[in-house]
């Protein structure tokens, strides 16, 4: 895995990413955690180990995940 802060941020936002590499960048950097929690491609499992961490920002971004997606071409909430 890289070593580099932005490539390994790329990797946690990245739908693509592997889901090992998704599970390893959580565990082993807590600075990535909200961006695992908001890939679409982060598995249940996972999904729910971050939600009990009880941390803020992981938790804002498993609120925003549960949201449904406005429709296209209508606005979301003000």
């Amino acid at each position: 895995m890289a070593d580099d802060a932005g490539e390994l941020a790329r990797l946690a936002a990245d739908p693509r990413t592997p889901l090992t590499t998704l599970q390893q960048l959580a565990q082993e950097h807590p600075e990535l955690r909200a961006a695992v929690a908001a890939n679409p491609s982060t598995y249940p499992a996972l999904v729910e180990w971050l939600g009990r961490l009880g941390m803020p920002d992981v938790d804002a971004a498993l609120a925003r995940r549960a949201q449904p997606a406005a429709p296209a071409g209508e606005p979301g909430p003000a």
